[in-house]
Order: C-alpha cells, then structure tokens, then sequence
C-alpha cells in the first residue's frame, strides 16, 4: 500500500478489509503512485471467486485509470462556471449601461430646457434613476 496516496491508504484498506471479510464484491477509488512518481486516479472492482464446495479462493479484479477522465469532467465543470460567471456580469452591464443611458437622457434633456425655467422633471429622474442604480450595487 506505499504506492497508494497517504490520504486514501486508510479508506482503501478499511474498504478492502470489508470486502475480504464479508468474501463480497469490492469496489473503491484511490489515488496511485506511478513509477513516474504522479498519482492517477484508479477505480479498482474486485468480485469474489468461490471453489464448488464454496470455499474462498480470492478476488477476480480489474482496475481502471479514471485519471484523464476526471480532469476532463473537471476542465468541463471550470468551464461551465467561467461561462456562467461572464453571463452574469454581461448582465449586470446591460443593467448598468441602461441606468447610465437613462441618467444621460434626462440630463440632456434638463440641458435643452429654456434658461429661465429650471427643469424640475428632469432633475427628479436623474436622482431616481441614480437611487436604483445604487440599490442595484448593494450600497
């Protein structure tokens, strides 16, 4: 069990000592040392093999390297999120550039009002579109 990674040796011995003694199939994923010095991630299957007088003889096994398909998954999983996280922030832009084009709209037209009157309206819609864009923003 040296080869197998410290932080899985005492699950997958616990797993197999179950298996053993209950003579049932074994199934366990754990992380294996190569001779390259990496760890893979292996899943290894076991099923018990029996005499016809049904005396124990051991395992039939077979284990799989789930090394490439993990990181995959999790490449896939990372990519989802960078993608999710764009769309909200993509969102939240649209959200803002319309407060920002609604503030500009009004301040333009409190511009082309008659010098002598003051543009009450306007003045009242730039402060309202600036009070929900500070609720949008949490502040």
């Amino acid at each position: 069990m040296n080869c197998v990674h410290p932080d899985d040796c005492e699950r997958t011995v616990a797993a197999d000592r179950r298996s053993l003694t209950a003579e049932v199939e074994c199934k366990v994923e754990y992380r294996l040392q190569n001779a390259g010095g990496q760890y893979r991630h292996i899943i290894c299957g076991g099923v018990p093999r029996f005499e016809a007088s049904g005396f124990f003889l051991g395992y039939i096994a077979s284990c799989f390297d789930l090394t490439d398909t993990k990181r995959a998954h999790e490449e896939a999983f990372e990519r989802q999120n960078l993608e999710s996280l764009g769309v909200l922030a993509g969102g939240i832009a649209h959200d803002f550039n319309n407060l920002l084009n609604n503030t500009l709209a009004y301040s333009e037209l409190a511009e082309k009002a008659d010098r002598g009157e003051v543009p009450y309206e306007e003045f009242r819609q730039i402060r309202e579109v600036a009070i929900r864009g500070r609720r949008s923003s949490g502040s």
